[in-house]
C-alpha cells in the first residue's frame, strides 16, 4: 500500500465534517422557527378570530392574528346589494 498516513488527519476530517453538520441543523432550525405574516384577501364578515385561528392551527403555530375592521362604506354598500350573510 502506497499510501501515507498522517497521524490525527482523518480525526481532524471527521470533526471538521461533524461541525458542518451542526451548523447546517442550527441553520435549518432557524429557519423553520422563523415567524412570517400571512395575509389573506378576503375573510368572511361572519368571521371570528377564532374560528381563522382554529383553521390556520392546522398549519402551524399561529402567534397572533389580526382583522382589520371592514371599512363603513364598504360594509354599507355590501349590505345595501343584499349582504353577505353566513349560510346556516
Amino acid at each position: 500500500d502506497d499510501s501515507i498516513v498522517v497521524p490525527g488527519t482523518k480525526r481532524k476530517r471527521q470533526r471538521d465534517q461533524i461541525g458542518k453538520q451542526r451548523e447546517q441543523k442550527k441553520s435549518k432550525d432557524k429557519k423553520s422557527i422563523q415567524p412570517g405574516v400571512v395575509y389573506l384577501a378576503t375573510v368572511p364578515p361572519y368571521m371570528k378570530p377564532q374560528k381563522l385561528r382554529d383553521l390556520l392551527e392546522q398549519y402551524g403555530n399561529v402567534t397572533k392574528l389580526y382583522l382589520a375592521p371592514e371599512d363603513e362604506t364598504v360594509w354599507k354598500k355590501r349590505k345595501k346589494s343584499g349582504g353577505n350573510t353566513k349560510k346556516k
